[in-house]
């Protein structure tokens, strides 16, 4: 009767194992899948990532292609107005005789005024320095004659060829100037000094010596002559 009994409850526990092994791997499989699923999930989101980034980089590449190909347009559009006033002087000058010369200047002087105005606009104004009163700025002008001027302050500016241009960021053109020569001192070659009257005593007094002693030696070998 006992061994049926152990036989029986073996089995009942073989089968209820087998029922929880069963479940345990049901899960781990439904595990692996739902792990696999959310791997390709992650996969399809970073492809779709790495397409929205590189679509953004090929759109900030072509704003970017677009701005600097109009970035001059402002500045050109502001300049048409002092091109204008150019281009009427100059057909004034050209096909009506009766153009006088002041009137001439007066169009270019309102050319250059525009043309000034519109470079201004955009920040870009005039390195033109004064001479006689401002000094030489290597970083804003460039020497390209010396003069020689004593009603000049040293190393200032003595005349402006032309003017020249900068910008906030950066010098666009230096001015082209002449210049006074620079205040720095020059550099002093000494000469030999000339012998003394001291200098020519002593050579003498040693001369004198040199000699006193060649007599005393010679006296010396005659005396040594006679007793032999």
């Amino acid at each position: 009767m006992f061994p049926w009994i152990l036989a029986t409850v073996l089995l009942v526990v073989s089968v209820l194992l087998g029922l929880l092994l069963k479940k345990n791997r049901d899960t781990l499989d439904e595990e692996k899948a739902r792990l696999a699923a959310l791997q390709l999930r992650q996969k399809q989101d970073l492809k779709e990532i790495h397409e929205e980034h590189a679509k953004t980089l090929a759109r900030i590449k072509r704003e970017t292609a677009q701005i600097k190909a109009s970035a001059h347009l402002p500045l050109a559009k502001d300049l048409f107005e002092g091109l204008d006033a150019l281009d009427m002087a100059l057909d004034n000058a050209q096909h009506h005789p009766n153009t006088t010369k002041e009137d001439l200047l007066s169009g270019l002087s309102m050319a250059q005024t525009s043309l000034h105005k519109a470079l201004a606009k955009h920040d870009v104004t005039p390195i033109n320095p004064t001479p006689g009163s401002d000094s030489f700025d290597p970083k804003h002008h460039e020497a390209i004659s010396v003069t020689d001027d004593a009603n000049l302050p040293p190393n200032s500016i003595s005349n402006v060829m032309r003017k020249g241009w900068t910008h906030p960021s950066k010098v666009l053109r230096p001015a082209m100037v002449q210049t006074t020569k620079s205040s720095a001192p020059q550099p002093v070659i000494s000469e030999p000094d000339e012998p003394t009257e001291l200098d020519f005593t002593t050579d003498e007094h040693q001369e004198d010596t040199s000699l006193d002693f060649e007599q005393e030696e010679h006296a010396a070998e005659h005396t040594s002559t006679q007793k032999a």
